[in-house]
């Protein structure tokens, strides 16, 4: 499965965030280390739940999601690697 992951500029790095798992977010000073930060954010996240639905992007925007239009788009690909406690 994929999530979405929008990623903002933030002062002098960027920050980024999951619209599907609420509490998980990751930052870096690239949109390469923000994605790769952001793996490890999802795996650490979720490692002891059951991990949330993951909706295409136009689902997230439908549901009312503002955007200024100076975010990016990306998508961290991510498998439940065990069942949750």
């Amino acid at each position: 499965m994929q999530y979405v992951i929008v990623i903002e500029k933030a002062g002098d790095n960027l920050s980024a965030w999951f619209p599907d798992v609420p509490g998980c977010g990751t930052v870096g000073d690239t949109v390469e280390e923000v994605l790769a930060n952001a793996e490890e954010a999802l795996e650490g996240h979720l490692e002891d739940m059951e991990a949330p639905a993951a909706r295409p992007l136009k689902a997230i925007l439908d549901e009312g999601l503002e955007v200024d239009g100076t975010e990016l788009f990306g998508f961290v690909p991510y498998e439940q690697r065990h069942a949750a406690a």
